[in-house]
């Protein structure tokens, strides 16, 4: 066993194989995390796991870059880790921004990934270096244009499934309808869009949905281009599924994205695919310790025949 400690990192190497469950009794033992009230909660990471998701995800999706969304876990550790890892990220504020590049990120790595921005943010991005950000409005334009008028700007388009945990579309991306009218403002105000992205909602289920918005994007692309604009970036947005033993399904995500991406985007496009996951590097990797100081019994009715079972109810 091996220990890294700086003020605000702190990891311990065990041998493959050690239990979750030793190395939690062993820091509650210990009070390693030094709390004050030792019967507080705490959070272990196993980076490990992130490592082997990342692994998955360069095997399974190796043209597909990487922008791991902040949001999802801002913990430095993470961050630092993923970092080493080569791996870029999707910021949607300028506390994640600012962590991020604290950390050692580079500015070319980080897309500011919300569609709606504070002036204040996105002049700080543009102190910073940080062109890469979406838009899904003529108002964002108008902000852009006025604050930061060298941004590299991505068009966020609504494509939700139905069927995510959380769907995006009722705050964010406009419809089909709106690509083009958008895409002309921007040529008026003289900006410089590069891509379109989506986002199917977080922990989607049905990975049809990403050949489905793939697919649609396409002749939104040619749009762009027939308008003067570069268009040389997709972004695949998140949703992708991230729970203890992800393999079986993540496999046919990416199966249906690799065949769909080689259909509408092929290498001989030119077209940079990259993709915001979060939850899928780091949902499987956190474990809550917590202290149960009572349990109560309470008699419930399970069916219209009032039979009563026993329920304990952990505190």
């Amino acid at each position: 066993m091996e220990r890294y400690e700086t003020p605000d990192l702190r990891v311990t190497l065990y041998e493959n194989g050690t239990s979750i469950r030793d190395i939690a009794n062993e820091k509650v033992k210990d009070n390693e995390p030094k709390r004050e009230d030792v019967d507080d909660p705490f959070y272990l990471y196993d980076l490990g796991d992130v490592v082997t998701k990342d692994k998955l995800w360069a095997k399974l999706l190796p043209n597909v870059e990487v922008f791991f969304a902040v949001k999802s876990n801002p913990d430095p550790v993470i961050i630092r880790l993923l970092i080493g890892l080569g791996k870029s990220f999707d910021c949607a504020s300028k506390k994640e921004i600012k962590m991020v590049l604290d950390l050692g990120a580079s500015a070319d790595r980080i897309i500011f990934a919300h569609p709606y921005k504070q002036e204040s943010h996105l002049r700080f991005a543009k102190e910073k270096g940080v062109r890469l950000m979406t838009f899904d409005t003529a108002e964002e334009l108008q902000k852009v244009k006025r604050v930061h008028p060298k941004a590299q700007l991505v068009l966020r388009i609504r494509y939700d499934d139905s069927t995510a945990t959380f769907n995006y579309g009722a705050k964010f991306g406009c419809r089909g309808e709106e690509v083009r009218p958008l895409l002309e403002i921007a040529k008026k105000l003289g900006l410089d869009v590069v891509g379109i992205s989506f986002h199917v909602g977080s922990e989607a289920s049905n990975p049809q949905i990403f050949s489905d918005a793939i697919r649609f994007t396409r002749p939104l692309f040619d749009i762009g281009t027939s308008l003067g604009f570069n268009m040389k970036l997709l972004d695949l947005g998140g949703g992708f599924p991230g729970r203890l033993y992800p393999k079986a399904t993540f496999d046919k995500f990416a199966d249906v994205i690799t065949r769909a991406l080689d259909e509408h985007f092929p290498a001989s496009s030119g077209v940079r695919i990259i993709a915001e996951p979060g939850t899928f590097y780091t949902r499987s990797a956190g474990y809550l310790v917590a202290n149960v100081i009572a349990k109560r019994v309470n008699k419930v009715d399970i069916n219209e025949r009032r039979e009563r079972v026993s329920v304990l109810f952990p505190y």
